[in-house]
């Protein structure tokens, strides 16, 4: 009996949750979050233009819808423990960069283009995102 008593606690400590955080860099679009299961979806509130709505207690490959209400656009994302923060940028799909060009004082012709790919790095992405769009770099 104490071996199975074992056995049980044993798996039970392998399951275990982790945070995720989504962080939206849409302009005046409010982005509605869903917890997308097997046979419902539950509303988990608006992540507001501009913010990010970090999620507690999320189990690997739980699955999440951010549906855009203006333009009906579904973004499916996938919880993964190694990977938890997403970039949700109005210009990208997943795999696609995010383009960002910023013209040289010094020069009137010299412009710099960027090209931001969040999956490799998302909080270094979104850190980049929050500084050029707090005009940082002007």
């Amino acid at each position: 009996s104490y071996s199975i008593l074992f056995f049980i606690l044993l798996q039970c400590s392998r399951i275990h949750s982790f945070d995720i955080t989504f962080q939206s860099f849409h302009r005046n679009v409010n982005l509605e979050v869903f917890w997308h299961g097997v046979d419902e979806e539950v509303h988990l509130g608006s992540l507001e233009a501009g913010s990010s709505m970090s999620l507690s207690d999320v189990g690997e490959g739980h699955q999440f819808l951010l549906k855009n209400p203006e333009t009906g656009v579904i973004v499916t994302k996938i919880a993964r423990e190694k990977h938890p923060f997403f970039v949700l940028h109005p210009q990208s799909d997943e795999g696609s960069p995010i383009h960002v060009s910023c013209k040289l004082q010094r020069s009137t012709a010299d412009v710099i283009n960027i090209e931001i790919y969040p999956e490799w790095s998302p909080r270094g992405a979104a850190r980049f995102l929050e500084l050029v769009t707090n005009k940082f770099f002007d």
